[in-house]
């Protein structure tokens, strides 16, 4: 027994020295079959969220096939047995035992005779199960129930503690990035406090929320301050841009990869998806999405359930989903661009920001804001915006909105030499901004693109715009694409 016992030390501090998860997971698998002489072992942890038991990790020549296999906790099981009470069950002859569930050996084609299922635990909880299956000679021994248990309990603190490590490093990072990148909204405008206290309300939910809004009027801000103000605050927000992904990256971005799924993948990598795991994943730009990503999309938002491209392990996440879009996807659907069925799926709850022309009042508070945040970092010593300035601001359309006012107050921060902000210096004219600098041509597109972006936010569509322009709408249509002239949605 002494032997026994040097061996179970020499493992301990192998699993000791693992600094990943799943070289953990690999060491504590090789150690059961070891120590007890047995043909194979599987790892179950138990996925407390959706109450479903998942094989996350086995030896053999199966395990690739076993891998990812998951089953509701309420369903007959050696593993559902064992988590449920808490203790080791020996099961020496599997076909006389009703807890036995065939199907894994049916999805496997492996030929299991009997199991020693131990129960992996940490803090007094049950976190997952290891089976030992199969006594190479004999059967399964008291002091294989012995070895096993022991190991089982420095294998459950250990799988715990490494989770907490790699979550505690994932929400430093996260937290970080959102120190750095503060999203606050700033209004005065009865339009978009109307937007804020809806999204307050939807906060608590679990609901998906759709934001709609031209370009630069603050999707993200609202999309964040849902998540300030959900019960998953603690976790990260992951926003992902759609339209600044290549469209044959999109879905390895979204899902991850396997290692080997194509050329370049060198190792394993987890998608947008799983990083934002407990917590809201912001999908921008959603209208941007090609058809057969969107089939990926879809099914993904029905049960959270997803692969990682070149795998077969269907994985799960519990993730809040908050979607948005500056293009008219009503509009997408009827061109058949965008799936009416997941249009319907993402519209639970609808927001439309106006755009910055609609809610003037928010114009000199968002100044004052952006020009308060631009001085910490040019560390200029200017207090504010003259009568003149502030006239000149409010006379403008505005068709960036709020990203373009940001974008002035900035430069004009860098222009001045006073202690305020005066008009000389708020150069909103798209063609005087550029003078001297640019080509007549590019200068002319600059302006074509303010005018028609103008001209089209006070028509209802595209053929009227056109009429006062005096082209026709084909060529308003080829415009709008060449410019990237983004349309309001409706």
């Amino acid at each position: 027994m002494e032997k026994d016992y040097n061996k179970l030390i020499k493992w301990i501090e192998e699993i000791s020295s693992r600094i990943d998860i799943n070289s953990l997971f690999s060491v504590i698998l090789e150690a059961g079959r070891s120590l007890t002489n047995s043909e194979a072992s599987s790892l179950l942890l138990l996925d407390e969220i959706f109450r479903e038991i998942v094989f996350i990790q086995a030896t053999g020549k199966v395990k690739e096939k076993v891998k990812g296999v998951r089953f509701p906790m309420e369903k007959r099981s050696i593993a559902g047995w064992v988590v449920k009470n808490k203790k080791v069950l020996l099961v020496s002859d599997t076909r006389k035992d009703r807890r036995f569930y065939k199907t894994i050996d049916e999805i496997t084609g492996f030929s299991t005779r009997s199991i020693l299922a131990v129960p992996l635990k940490s803090e007094g909880k049950v976190v997952g199960v290891m089976e030992i299956i199969n006594k190479k000679t004999g059967n399964f021994t008291e002091r294989d129930i012995e070895i096993a248990g022991k190991l089982a309990v420095f294998a459950g603190r250990e799988i715990k503690n490494l989770e907490k490590i790699q979550h505690l490093k994932e929400e430093v990072s996260f937290l970080r990035k959102e120190i750095e990148e503060p999203y606050h909204p700033v209004w005065k405008s009865k339009g978009f406090n109307n937007v804020v206290e809806m999204a307050h309300q939807v906060a608590f939910s679990n609901s998906i929320v759709l934001i709609e809004g031209e370009s630069g009027v603050g999707k993200e801000v609202i999309a964040r301050e849902i998540h300030r103000h959900s019960p998953r605050r603690e976790k990260p927000f992951i926003p992902v841009n759609c339209a600044s992904i290549p469209e044959h990256l999109l879905e390895s971005e979204l899902f991850g990869y396997e290692k080997g799924a194509f050329t370049g993948a060198m190792k394993t990598k987890k998608g947008i998806v799983e990083m934002a795991s407990m917590g809201t994943l912001f999908i921008d730009e959603i209208g941007d999405i090609p058809m057969n990503t969107q089939v990926k999309i879809l099914r993904f938002l029905d049960d959270r359930s997803f692969q990682r491209l070149g795998g077969d392990e269907i994985k799960k996440v519990d993730v809040r989903i908050i979607c948005a879009s500056n293009q008219n996807l009503k509009k997408l659907v009827s061109e058949k661009t965008f799936r009416e069925d997941l249009y319907y799926r993402i519209s639970v709850f609808p927001l439309y920001i106006p755009p910055l022309r609609d809610r003037k009042e928010d114009i000199i508070v968002l100044a004052n804001y952006f020009l308060e945040k631009s001085v910490k970092d040019i560390k200029k010593s200017v207090k504010g915006f003259t009568e003149k300035a502030k006239e000149r601001l409010l006379s403008y359309n505005w068709p960036g909105n709020a990203r373009e006012l940001k974008n002035i107050v900035e430069r004009a921060l860098i222009l001045t030499n006073k202690n305020v902000l005066d008009a000389d210096v708020i150069d909103i004219a798209s063609i005087k901004e550029e003078r001297g600098k640019i080509t007549l041509q590019k200068a002319l597109q600059k302006f074509k693109k303010e005018y028609i972006s103008d001209i089209l936010s006070k028509t209802d569509n595209q053929k009227e715009a056109a009429k006062i322009l005096g082209i026709q709408s084909t060529y308003l249509s080829r415009l709008v694409k060449e410019l990237d002239i983004k349309m309001r949605s409706e």
